[in-house]
């Protein structure tokens, strides 16, 4: 019985608005076609965007599975891992602030301009930076920036925030995507890999630092008992011929002799060791430096969307019904509290 009593509400409130809509049809007429003009206007008013997708993976010769070895290397560890960073960690980082800008500043493949030079130039930025006479130049040094100019930028990456989309498509898939999309058919092509190169490049440099630096440390240590031997096997050649045909009984005058031959055995030794231990660590400096692959570019032309006419149409008397039904019904319960 309540159900019924339910649903005979329900239709007398479905009457009440027909009922309202018709009485003022005069209104929600001029209402939705106000909306539907302005849909349109809308419609040639919006600007193209161009939407890319790449995709990357770490080629891991170890074996193991190429997100797992991508976050290893990077110091991310997998998503199984208990260490400080995971996978989500790493496609976060690529969409910090110091990583973006950093990508924006460096040059178009085609061009000698800036990624953030073109943005602007094919973005709605483009008045304000030239009233500001605001020009971004290739890998510029950020501490330089005026402050009208590192603002622009911040606003350049609240923009891109929105534009760029980066996502493991699968979890149980070893690819990582970066969609992109804007005004710019070159932009959404080139930045999204510009972006990966800088990401790789620190990650690179944070996962590989330690071991570079031993590796450094060795290979000068190796350096020095190599010339320290080469010293050795000279002086020891010297004292050789000081001693050469000497009567053996002058044990005395073979002395500096002896002590050359076990300078050069015991340098021969340290750098035996030392070359050991630098051809592991540079073994070890190798297998830690990730390899980004690309697998997935994107190719022009790229896909593309304008809002057409009649999209606009629609959408636009879709809205104005909507807001001139809100507005009656608004109107309409005010009018009947005023009664009461």
């Amino acid at each position: 019985m309540k159900a019924k009593n339910d649903i005979q509400s329900f239709l007398g409130k479905i009457k009440d608005f027909v009922r309202l809509l018709l009485d003022y049809k005069k209104t929600v007429i001029v209402f939705v076609l106000l909306g539907c003009a302005l849909g349109v206007a809308a419609s040639f008013m919006s600007k193209r965007t161009y939407s890319s997708k790449l995709s990357f993976i770490l080629d891991d010769d170890k074996g193991q599975s190429a997100l797992t070895s991508l976050a290893n290397t990077f110091l991310i560890g997998s998503s199984n891992s208990s260490g400080l960073f995971n996978i989500s960690g790493m496609i976060d980082y690529l969409q910090t602030r110091t990583v973006v800008e950093k990508a924006l500043l460096t040059p178009v493949k085609s061009s000698k301009q800036s990624y953030a030079q073109l943005y602007i130039e094919n973005g709605g930025l483009k008045d304000f930076a030239k009233e500001h006479k605001l020009v971004y130049k290739v890998n510029e040094p950020r501490e330089k920036f005026s402050r009208e100019k590192d603002s622009l930028l911040g606003v350049i990456f609240k923009e891109l925030e929105k534009e760029i989309k980066i996502e493991q498509p699968n979890i149980e898939s070893s690819i990582i995507s970066i969609k992109m999309k804007s005004q710019s058919e070159l932009f959404s092509k080139e930045f999204p890999e510009a972006l990966l190169d800088v990401a790789a490049e620190d990650y690179t440099k944070t996962k590989t630092s330690k071991i570079a630096k031993n590796v450094n440390t060795m290979q000068h240590q190796a350096d020095s008992v190599r010339n320290e031997l080469n010293r050795a096997l000279m002086s020891a050649a010297v004292k050789s011929d000081d001693v050469f045909g000497l009567n053996p009984a002058f044990n005395s005058r073979r002395v500096p002799s002896t002590k050359s031959q076990i300078d050069v055995q015991a340098n021969t030794a340290i750098l035996t060791e030392l070359v050991k231990n630098l051809e592991i660590s540079k073994l070890d400096l190798l297998n830690q430096t990730p390899l980004i692959q690309i697998i997935d570019r994107p190719i022009l032309p790229l896909e593309n969307k304008k809002m057409g006419k009649v999209k606009g149409f629609v959408i636009g008397g879709v809205l104005a019904f909507i807001l001139v039904s809100v507005l009656l019904i608004v109107l309409k319960n005010l009018k009947t509290e005023e009664k009461k």
